[in-house]
């Protein structure tokens, strides 16, 4: 999914929200005006979900691949925020729509949150329900990640954690990415800076008031105590340390690291690592580097770095042999960094198709 300079997120919320840690509620939001919806558009959005419930996957892709649904896009939330009874479906194909429509309807995502979060069973009562929950919001999260307006991927943070804290009250805690959400959106607040290959991120007045590098890492290492989070939460920490000319504290937080298998993740773990060793101990910095092009095989940048570091280390052949693989390569900015920079929605498409599963 290419992020575009979005429409959706310009107006997804209405609302912003000063720190990480305040919290709004969907009440506060604007009220949309009434949109007057052609019955012959409504037909055919209604036709198109009818198809998505009866579990053909492809409906949506294929309605907005025609001029037709494309154009009828912008009506999905209001046909769709009529009272229904509760269905997986209704909310799936919302989620469908706006993740291959990024830049229309600008209301649909919180729509869909909406309609979610109303749910008939509470969080923590059904498992199937739960699961469903969890992997919408991630994927809303996910599709927030890559887009440029902060504050909305701050709000639904703000407004999921809310919720999954209500739940742990009532005794039900469930497994979520949350916390490393939180984190890589403080870590954008506090130290993103235009940089080639990173989304241009867009940030409202009182955005970045108080927010540090220790704040960022405060989060990032209170997301390393899931398991399921602990390699991300060190890797991107690492990363920002490195970033920031504090070399020593990140090859400390990179050398925590436990293994995982994630090609974007792992790319960057050793390509910073490598570039942390490559000063003083550039036959280290070798392997750091190999270890890179494991992740990311065509990555240019890890190749060069790799026959410098050989050339420093005595190797002069393997140097030159790696120099000659380090020009049939590509320039690694346009694969492994973006994909890193836009932190879960390299993760969408798979929990998208979890949901699918779950929407029948």
């Amino acid at each position: 999914m290419q992020a575009r300079v979005p429409f959706l997120i310009a107006t997804l919320a209405t609302a912003l929200v000063v720190s990480v840690g305040a919290v709004q509620s969907p009440q506060n939001r604007q009220t949309v005006p009434a949109v007057r919806v052609p019955p012959t558009v409504e037909r055919s959005i209604l036709d198109v979900l009818e198809a998505y419930s009866s579990g053909d996957d492809l409906a949506v892709e294929q309605w907005l691949a025609t001029p037709a649904g494309r154009s009828q896009a912008r009506y999905v939330e209001p046909v769709l925020a009529k009272t229904a009874p509760w269905s997986r479906a209704r909310a799936a194909f919302i989620l469908e729509v706006t993740i291959k429509q990024s830049t229309r309807g600008a209301t649909i995502l919180t729509a869909g949150r909406t309609m979610v979060i109303g749910r008939p069973s509470a969080l923590g009562t059904n498992a199937a329900e739960d699961r469903f929950e969890v992997l919408w919001h991630q994927a809303a999260l996910g599709l927030l990640s890559s887009l440029p307006q902060v504050s909305s991927l701050v709000e639904y943070i703000n407004i999921w954690s809310a919720r999954l804290e209500d739940a742990r009250t009532r005794g039900a805690t469930l497994g979520s990415r949350v916390a490393l959400s939180r984190a890589f959106a403080t870590a954008i607040l506090c130290c993103w800076t235009r940089t080639r290959g990173e989304v241009v991120r867009m940030f409202e007045g009182p955005d970045r008031e108080g927010m540090t590098i220790e704040s960022a890492l405060v989060q990032f290492e209170r997301a390393a105590e899931a398991p399921a989070l602990a390699a991300e939460a060190r890797i991107r920490g690492g990363k920002l340390l490195f970033d920031a000319g504090r070399k020593n504290d990140a090859l400390a937080w990179l050398e925590r690291v436990p293994a995982h298998t994630d090609p974007a993740l792992g790319y960057v773990q050793h390509l910073t690592h490598a570039r942390l060793l490559d000063p003083d101990r550039p036959g280290d910095a070798a392997t750091s580097y190999r270890t890179a092009l494991t992740f990311s095989p065509r990555a240019q940048l890890a190749g060069i770095g790799l026959a410098a570091a050989l050339l420093r280390s005595g190797q002069p052949e393997e140097a030159a042999r790696a120099a000659e693989d380090a020009r049939r390569m590509t320039d690694d900015v346009a694969a492994a960094l973006p994909t890193f920079n836009k932190g879960d929605a390299r993760l969408v498409p798979e929990w998208l198709a979890e949901i699918r599963r779950l929407r029948r």
